[in-house]
């Protein structure tokens, strides 16, 4: 059979119920803020550690580069030097394009060098925009070592 429940008891289990529902709820509160903390916090780190690569990132990326400018540089010189044994007309046509390598090849020597640090975002667009200036130089100098390489044989 069932017992009566008696008014006493009924209070009693609404009142366990609701503290049990509040410390839950209080529970939930707490994770919910403790998560957003933890979130914040990884932020924080991030930012502060994104700050602290830039700040050493420079000067590796610095020397990095210059080393394949450097490269660049010597690469250049060597197609001079094998363009001197090619008729005049096709050492002329050739000699505008290494002309206009060398040049851009100075031009982001003069940009890594004169970089001024200027904060998180100035460096990932000048980064950019660097990386994609050096992959055009190296694909235009694989191109032009093609065309070299190609008359070196013919001739």
């Amino acid at each position: 059979m069932i017992q009566p429940i008696t008014i006493k008891a009924a209070i009693v289990n609404i009142s366990a119920f609701l503290f049990l529902f509040t410390i839950s709820s209080g529970c939930q509160k707490n994770q919910d803020q403790n998560a957003g903390n933890t979130a914040d916090s990884i932020r924080n780190t991030q930012t502060a550690s994104t700050t602290n690569n830039y700040v050493t990132e420079y000067p590796v990326y610095k020397t990095e580069s210059e080393k394949i400018l450097a490269a660049n540089r010597d690469t250049i010189a060597s197609f001079r030097e094998r363009l001197r044994n090619v008729n005049a007309k096709l050492r002329a046509a050739l000699d505008s394009t290494e002309q206009a390598l060398e040049k851009e090849n100075l031009v982001l020597q003069s940009k890594i060098e004169s970089f001024k640090a200027e904060g998180q975002d100035k460096w990932i667009q000048f980064k950019a925009q660097f990386d994609q200036s050096m992959d055009s130089i190296k694909t235009n100098l694989r191109d032009l070592g093609n065309r070299v390489e190609h008359i070196k044989v013919e001739d």
